[in-house]
């Protein structure tokens, strides 16, 4: 329904915003449909629409359970990319991801390594 809701949109020539596209993300993830979330989440891209913290929170929770934990690092990544600070509900669901399948230790490694990051964003905010 949402994905329909964002084709129709396009074909109206109407642009979907991040709301708009976050929305059809979160709808992905209730309906458990993890490669339709990543889909909507890379055509934000496509159509020069920048995914919010949201927008990624919904992408990473529709694949944290079934997806590949490649795919969930590969969505951190961009997020990294995109200059937006994952949170630890982000990191946590890469390395729920990471330790269905290769292990606590990867997954340490990588909360670890993201600690930098929330220091820098926890400094920022106190300021």
């Amino acid at each position: 329904m949402a994905l329909n809701l964002l084709q129709e949109m396009h074909q109206a020539r109407l642009q979907p915003d991040t709301i708009t596209y976050s929305a059809a993300i979160s709808a992905c993830d209730k309906a458990r449909h993890w490669m339709a979330a990543l889909a909507v989440l890379t055509g934000m891209r496509v159509n020069k629409v920048h995914p919010n913290a949201f927008s990624y929170s919904a992408a990473l929770s529709a694949c944290d359970s079934s997806a590949p934990w490649e795919v969930c690092l590969s969505i951190l990544h961009d997020m990294l990319q995109a200059r937006q600070i994952p949170d630890g509900m982000h990191a946590g669901s890469v390395a729920s991801a990471m330790c269905k399948t290769i292990g606590k230790r990867q997954a340490l490694k990588l909360l670890i390594a993201l600690l930098p990051l929330w220091q820098q964003r926890t400094a920022g905010e106190a300021s």
